[in-house]
């Protein structure tokens, strides 16, 4: 059975997100080195931080005796400020803070290889931005690897835009993606 649970304030379950997290993001196109630690360490800084922020995981109670984790997901609120304070944002997307809706940043979306193409990234990201959407988000922005082929088509189909913005540094070959909700 699955089961969609929040992560933010279960230790156990950030440590399993963390490890498929590390896991995930080895594969192509991402080729990412990062140690469980390091995720944890990350998932620290966004999750109990003062920024609003969503957290999803989606585990599977059908095994025997053990729950697993099989997909995770989170975003935070960022602010215009942000844009010229850290290097996952670009300048470029300024424009997003012309108004008076919150933006959102859509941090990971991720699931466990056996379990692809089952709807459960959708699903996820689904859940997430409908939470959002409660908390007032106006927009949501990510970035993706250019050569992400199924995350792009999910990120489509659930209604998000290429920008055509490139996500610095130009070496991660990443754009951004905006939905308006």
């Amino acid at each position: 059975m699955l089961k969609i649970v929040d992560i933010k304030g279960r230790s156990a379950l950030r440590r399993e997100v963390a490890e498929l997290y590390s896991d995930i993001f080895k594969e192509k196109p991402w080729k990412e080195n990062f140690r469980p630690e390091e995720v944890m360490m990350l998932m620290a800084e966004q999750f109990d931080g003062p920024r609003p922020v969503i957290t999803l995981a989606i585990t599977d109670y059908s095994l025997k005796h053990r729950r697993k984790v099989v997909g995770f997901t989170w975003m935070y609120e960022i602010f215009e400020h942000d844009l010229k304070k850290e290097t996952r944002f670009s300048p470029e997307l300024g424009f997003l803070f012309r108004g008076q809706k919150k933006v959102f940043y859509f941090q990971e979306v991720g699931t466990r290889k056996e379990y692809r193409n089952k709807g459960i990234g959708e699903k996820l990201t689904r859940r997430l931005l409908k939470k959002g959407k409660k908390k007032g988000a106006g927009f949501v922005v990510l970035s993706t690897n250019s050569n992400a082929t199924a995350a792009k088509s999910m990120f489509s189909r659930v209604g998000f835009k290429n920008s055509g913005i490139v996500r610095p540094p130009k070496e991660l070959n990443r754009t951004y993606w905006i939905l308006e909700l």
